[in-house]
């Protein structure tokens, strides 16, 4: 199923739903709503479009009860969580941002790297020391610059998902110009 929101427009809506959820349990006066209101809402906010709860997933396909079930020990109920359980609904918010992160980066490797351009060897890891997610693509070629603008496009597009947290690193010999 395509969703109605790009990657970006739904790491928004988590995180302004996240935020949110986080900002009325931290109130104490408040009554406390489910994590699909706070999800409507950003919804709302960043989409400009209505939704109930039942389609919350056409626009984020990650948020579903089986992966609730299996990622952050929901319930097979109307009501995923008790309403005091505010660990599981955080950590299952974090939980469809890793996995969209890494989708992200893999349908890049993937789709572009590997069946676009056909290079034949990319190495991707996580750099605790500089808390970036590293792509090096190795060719036999040199690039010209038709790979290097979807390097700048993925680059551009995961950046403003998720920061700054991925680089890519190409060695300079590689590089050409049409």
């Amino acid at each position: 199923m395509k969703a109605k929101a790009t990657i970006p427009q739904q790491v928004q809506i988590i995180n302004k739903a996240l935020a949110s959820y986080i900002e009325e349990e931290a109130d104490k006066k408040c009554f406390k709503v489910g994590l699909c209101w706070h999800f409507q809402k950003a919804i709302h906010d960043i989409s400009k479009t209505n939704c109930d709860y039942s389609s919350i997933e056409l626009f984020i396909p990650l948020f579903n009860i089986e992966n609730a079930i299996t990622h952050a020990k929901a319930s097979n109920k109307i009501i995923w969580w008790k309403i005091t359980n505010s660990y599981d609904r955080i950590y299952f918010c974090k939980w469809m941002l890793k996995t969209m992160k890494k989708e992200m980066i893999n349908n890049f490797i993937t789709n572009i790297l590997y069946k676009k351009y056909n290079f034949k060897n990319v190495e991707e890891y996580y750099s605790e020391e500089f808390n970036k997610h590293i792509i090096i693509p190795h060719t036999s070629h040199q690039i010209k610059s038709n790979v290097i603008k979807s390097l700048i496009r993925f680059h551009n597009k995961y950046k403003k998902a998720f920061g700054e947290d991925c680089l890519v690193i190409m060695k300079e010999s590689e590089y050409i110009t049409d």
